[in-house]
């Protein structure tokens, strides 16, 4: 329960961020994963990546909603598996929907920003792989 409260807690916090100040840890973000992909891909310079990622800026951002609400997906679904064995895959799924729909209506108030019903459907679509892949993994892991 208390890495879901940090999670969500880190989710809100990022979302509270005025967008001058979110687009500014975003081109940071950019540069650190630039520096870290060019030391795996010995053959390509930071430089060359950072100008790919600052290029397709939305699509980053837009996979950091994909991974956060994954994450969120995946500990909604353990934190409901002890309380709701039969739905626990649908509880969790409409767990994360209210918190992106809220996280998305806050939003509304921080300046710079906005709600967006095609964030809360993106979101969705992280938890529910989240969601799935862990419920899968279970699935595997008690039938071992």
């Amino acid at each position: 329960m208390i890495l879901l409260l940090l999670w969500m807690t880190l989710i809100f916090y990022l979302s509270s961020q005025p967008a001058d100040l979110s687009t500014e840890v975003s081109d940071a973000g950019v540069g650190y994963t630039a520096d870290f992909l060019s030391t795996v891909l010995y053959r390509t310079n930071s430089e060359t990546i950072a100008s790919f990622l600052t290029e397709h800026i939305a699509y980053v951002r837009k996979t950091a909603h994909i991974f956060e609400y994954l994450v969120l997906g995946i500990l909604a679904y353990m934190n409901c598996s002890g309380l709701l064995k039969n739905r626990v895959f649908s509880v969790s799924l409409i767990f994360c929907l209210f918190f992106a729909a809220g996280d998305e209506f806050h939003q509304l108030f921080v300046p710079g920003r906005s709600g967006s019903a095609a964030d809360v459907l993106i979101d969705m679509c992280g938890a529910f792989i989240g969601i799935l892949l862990y419920h899968q993994f279970i699935q595997r892991w008690k039938r071992n």
